[in-house]
């Protein structure tokens, strides 16, 4: 009997079946570590937004401008507010384009916590217009802002949740941040007002 030599059609395709299941399992694996990847890039997105924020606000509080200084508004308090919001007036950098004193609002609207921010003293003739507004943080079930009061005749020192008509600014504004997914965290943000 005269053979030849090759592979017969039923080996040819047990192996292109045996090559199918083999390149299904590889790019089943592939999409699953192209997700992963995605959501950890994610994570690491939401995670430095509030960093960023966090450098943000204890920069721009942390540094008040007080009334009848330079650029701020004449009669302005140098900060108010209540648990849900704050304004308050500080410094912006120069090499972002923004400097001098500003008028910063921060609250909550929705699920986003908004900043807008416009200049505390007349600009030149000419000078671009830097007000603005945005969203700093996003998917936010609450915004908690708290004041520390020192103690005052017949008053004792503590936290309040409002801030208004007062000579000084607090010594220590506390900002809260609850998240809508669980997973996501605002670390404890307790900010030293310059005296």
């Amino acid at each position: 009997m005269d053979r030849q030599a090759g592979f017969s059609l039923v080996e040819l395709l047990v192996v292109m079946t045996l090559l199918a299941f083999l390149s299904a399992i590889l790019l089943g694996s592939l999409r699953f570590g192209a997700r992963s990847w995605e959501g950890v890039l994610a994570a690491t997105d939401r995670r430095d937004s509030i960093a960023a924020a966090h450098r943000f606000l204890r920069a721009r509080v942390g540094g008040l401008v007080r009334s009848g200084t330079a650029g701020a508004w004449a009669g302005a308090p140098e900060i108010a507010g209540d648990a849900r919001e704050i304004r308050f007036t500080a410094p912006w950098l120069e090499a972002l384009g923004h400097g001098g004193a500003y008028r910063f609002r921060l609250w909550q609207e929705e699920d986003r916590v908004r900043l807008a921010w416009r200049p505390a003293g007349a600009r030149g003739a000419g000078a671009p217009d830097t007000a603005g507004e945005r969203t700093l943080l996003a998917d936010v079930r609450a915004l908690r802002i708290g004041y520390f009061a020192r103690a005052e005749p017949g008053r004792p020192a503590g936290w309040t949740a409002v801030w208004a008509d007062r000579p000084a600014p607090p010594p220590l504004v506390r900002i809260a941040v609850d998240f809508e997914a669980p997973a996501m965290r605002w670390p404890p943000l307790v900010i030293r007002v310059q005296d």
